[in-house]
């Protein structure tokens, strides 16, 4: 029949042979040369206490981190696959980034599926060979990008006050830097977002001159942007004149100048 080790005390460094149990009481005897007998080879006596597992197992361990930042993230479920995609295992990383659970013996690819919540989802493969255990799996994960998604007026989406500008000018206000300057450390933290900015006037002056206005506007704060340190290639700007007012301030409407300035405003909108 098929040889199994199992485990201490029965089984150890020595020759141990010769297993025998009664299946009803449990009893059983094997022999050994282990050290402390009475001669060469020696008869003991034992009780199974709980039953013996005969499957056979192989241990996985290994842990889950964070790519960027190589922290070793907890509460990360962990899932073993076969090669038909069936599950072997599954559990979760503890306080130390880690996990170990139980393979099977048989032979062939093996594939570690790691997820966490605000991650995309890693994995490694590994091979079992000789019911060996696969030991040290590293997997990392990278985190979902949380940027604002496409058509996001980044002045709304931060919550910063509106980049207001003069009447009949495209300075760059000094008021207005404080929130630009949000959205140049939004843009520095997100590498991959680009925006258009969108300046707009109010309905005084005729429209032609408000539409070109509105463009040394946007043209104003985008190289603002890009003095800043951000690729060119990542802004964008148009100007809108005065074709989107946020409020009832048309033309030969009368309207104080606050309502008037409501109409003066930038947008930071990602397109990408």
């Amino acid at each position: 029949g098929e040889i199994y080790n199992v485990g201490r005390p029965l089984n150890g460094e020595e020759d141990d042979f010769s297993y025998i149990i009664n299946e009803e009481t449990k009893k059983g005897f094997f022999a050994s040369n282990r050290k402390g007998g009475q001669g060469n080879d020696d008869i003991y006596s034992f009780v199974e206490m709980t039953p013996l597992d005969f499957t056979c197992h192989t241990n996985i361990t290994g842990i889950v981190k964070d790519q960027k930042t190589n922290v070793l993230l907890t509460d990360a479920s962990v899932t073993v696959y076969d090669k038909d995609n069936k599950v072997v295992s599954s559990s979760s990383t503890d306080e130390n980034g880690a996990f170990e659970m139980e393979g099977n013996c048989a032979e062939g690819s093996y594939k570690v599926v790691a997820s966490k919540a605000d991650y995309e989802e890693g994995n490694k493969t590994f091979m079992t060979v000789k019911a060996e255990d696969a030991m040290g799996i590293e997997i990392v994960l990278a985190q979902v990008d949380p940027s604002a998604p496409i058509g996001t007026d980044l002045a709304k989406y931060l919550n910063i006050e509106p980049i207001y500008f003069d009447f009949d000018k495209y300075f760059i206000r000094e008021d207005a830097r404080v929130s630009i300057n949000k959205v140049l450390a939004y843009l520095n933290e997100y590498p991959r977002v680009n925006v258009q900015v969108r300046s707009h006037t109010d309905s005084r002056a005729n429209d032609a001159y408000n539409m070109k206005l509105s463009a040394n506007r946007a043209k104003a704060t985008a190289d603002y942007l890009i003095a800043a340190g951000i690729p060119s290639n990542r802004i964008s700007y148009e100007g809108y004149g005065e074709t989107e007012l946020t409020n009832g301030c048309s033309n030969g409407v009368p309207c104080n100048k606050e309502n008037h300035q409501l109409n003066r405003r930038s947008e930071f909108i990602v397109v990408e």
